[in-house]
Parts: structure tokens; C-alpha cells; sequence
């Protein structure tokens, strides 16, 4: 059914049918549709890949695949939550000088200030404390 929309590297396709095959058991295949679009060097292939393989007992391996990416704000995302996964936090953490609590970004002056970024589980802690408030919906963390 969406064969003709993957065929054409439609992104949102490709994710939607490699969802279906992960749903329907079908790993190995959807493992190897998102393989394909990372060897093309698809700019969402590598987050969609190893978030599967991880899902998949291959969570090591994507954990060593996102490291060399620590400084994109969406891989950065995926390492987190692929280390809590392999075990490898601390690791994670270790891979920035300032670790994943906070970073130093450059500002529209030119100055350099400290953002902080969540981990994981303080992003879910956050969640989890505004739910019980009734400010959002109950979180899946």
C-alpha cells in the first residue's frame, strides 16, 4: 500500500511503513528500509534507524552510531534516550564537556550563555509533576 510512496524516499511514507512492518514483527525488513535511507544519507534516517535497532536489541550499536552526532539538537535527543536503553548514561553524559545538563551556545549579540538542556529524566520528571498539576497529559515516561 504505501510501496509507491517509499519508492519515491517520501520520508513521512518510509517511517509510516517501517512502523507498519515493526508492528506487524517484521524487523528485519523495517530495519532495512531505514537502513537503506541512511545509506543514502536521508537527514532523518539515522534518528528513525537507531531508535528502531535500539527498540530491537542492537542499542549498543546505536548508541555508537549517534556519538559522533552529540552537537544535533534532534540526534542529541535520540542519544539520550538510546544510552538509557544500552545502559551507557553515564557515557553519554561524559561525551560533552558540560554533559547533557547544560551546553554553551552563542547568543544573537555574540556572547556566550548556558542553556539548559533536560536529560531525559528530568524532561519526564517535569512531565510527570505538570500532569499531576492537570497542566498536561499524563506523560509515557
Amino acid at each position: 500500500m504505501l510501496a509507491p510512496y517509499t519508492a519515491t524516499s517520501w520520508w513521512t511514507a518510509v517511517v509510516a511503513a517501517a512502523e507498519l512492518l515493526e508492528g506487524w514483527g517484521r524487523i528485519d525488513e523495517a530495519i532495512a528500509m531505514t537502513w537503506t535511507r541512511m545509506e543514502a544519507e536521508h537527514p532523518m534516517a539515522l534518528e528513525t534507524y537507531t531508535r528502531l535497532i535500539a527498540r530491537h536489541g542492537r542499542a549498543d550499536e546505536a548508541f555508537d552510531l549517534l556519538m559522533p552526532h552529540v552537537d544535533d539538537w534532534v540526534l542529541i535527543t535520540a542519544l539520550v534516550d538510546v544510552a538509557s536503553v544500552a545502559g551507557r548514561d553515564e557515557e553519554a553524559a561524559a561525551l560533552s564537556p558540560a554533559g547533557f545538563g547544560q551546553t554553551t551556545a552563542a547568543t544573537a549579540r555574540g556572547a556566550a550563555t548556558t542553556v539548559l538542556i533536560p536529560t531525559r529524566r528530568q524532561a519526564c520528571s517535569r512531565r510527570s509533576a505538570s500532569a499531576r498539576a492537570g497542566l498536561m497529559r499524563p506523560s509515557p515516561c
